[in-house]
């Protein structure tokens, strides 16, 4: 059974996710959106793992649910790269864009390129490769006496590997996402609860999330698709109040009928949301095709095109339901 305010969150992070990509000046906006976002989900798939599942039949289910759609999602940003340089004339380069793509594909790194080896960023999509490592390995310790241990100990060599070398597939930013998961996982009586947060709570949780930023506010922003953080401990909890505070906020949206609903549906389709918008945003100049450079205006856009896919699957699979 779906929590309906857990769902307003996710709605409420793949809004985040498109503004962060948005506006992309390294201001208190900024540093609010991706204190949020990324940790959000990582957090939030903690908070339903509930016992340790067979790793072959984990694995399987993952990739199926993650891998799949991170490949289909890369074939599609071929074939428009292929679209857009036969349309334009450049069919000589067809062949080294493809091979671009899939060293891209293949390095699968959401911010850092390789100038060097002419690999490319693959954009927000490396969440779907490090989601999936890290709820491989958060399964794989899953049992032990001393996972929090576990936790840290990878979180912690994913941060000291991304210094030295850049792993392909976003397996650092996966070993990363365990900590964050963990954390989700030993909080989840907190988080997901049928009461509502007490007001004390939740103004705790706000000064924490504001303090957070501040102290770091002068660095640039974490970033977890490159691993970087500028303070390990007080982005960790940044991040963790900041889930609180969506949580919390969606659970006031839960009352009102209508916005909830939307919200709801929005999270749902998270995964489709990010791929759309994953294609749109490396694949599309908006600014350019619609005469525009407001932050706004280019944001409300790129809501409005993933809003449409959300309605296109969303028709279709009531109606597949009435067959």
């Amino acid at each position: 059974m779906r929590i309906r305010y857990v769902d307003i969150a996710k709605g409420i992070g793949m809004l985040l996710v498109i503004a962060g990509h948005t506006f992309t000046s390294n201001n208190l906006i900024e540093h609010i959106i991706y204190n949020i976002h990324m940790p959000l989900f990582f957090i939030l798939a903690g908070c339903f793992i509930k016992r340790k599942k067979p790793m072959k039949k984990f694995i399987g289910d993952k990739f199926c649910r993650l891998i799949i759609p991170y490949i289909v999602t890369c074939l599609a940003l071929i074939m428009f790269k292929v679209l857009k340089l036969l349309i334009t004339n450049k069919n000589n380069e067809i062949i080294q864009s493809i091979k671009e793509l899939i060293l891209s594909t293949i390095y699968g790194s959401g911010l850092l390129t390789s100038p060097t080896l002419h690999i490319r960023l693959i954009g927000a999509i490396w969440f779907l490769l490090a989601m999936f490592w890290g709820l491989v390995i958060y399964n794989y310790i899953f049992d032990k006496k001393y996972k929090t241990i576990y936790a840290i100990a990878i979180f912690l060599s994913g941060y000291m590997i991304s210094k030295v070398i850049w792993l392909p597939l976003s397996i650092l930013p996966g070993m990363m996402s365990v900590l964050f998961i963990h954390i989700g996982n030993i909080l989840k009586e907190s988080i997901i609860t049928s009461k509502p947060y007490k007001i004390q709570k939740a103004i705790l949780i706000g000064i924490v999330f504001i303090l957070g930023t501040y102290l770091t506010f002068s660095e640039p922003h974490m970033d977890m698709s490159s691993c970087y953080y500028s303070d390990l401990i007080i982005n960790t909890f940044t991040s963790v109040s900041g889930t609180y505070m969506v949580v919390y906020i969606s659970q006031i949206i839960e009352k009102f009928r209508y916005l909830s609903k939307l919200l709801s549906i929005y999270g749902v389709n998270s995964l489709l949301v990010l791929c759309v918008h994953n294609v749109e945003g490396l694949s599309f100049d908006i600014g350019h095709i619609f005469s525009t450079q407001s932050g706004i205006e280019i944001l409300c856009i790129r809501i409005a095109i993933t809003v449409i896919f959300v309605i296109i699957v969303t028709v279709f699979k009531k109606k597949k339901e009435i067959k």
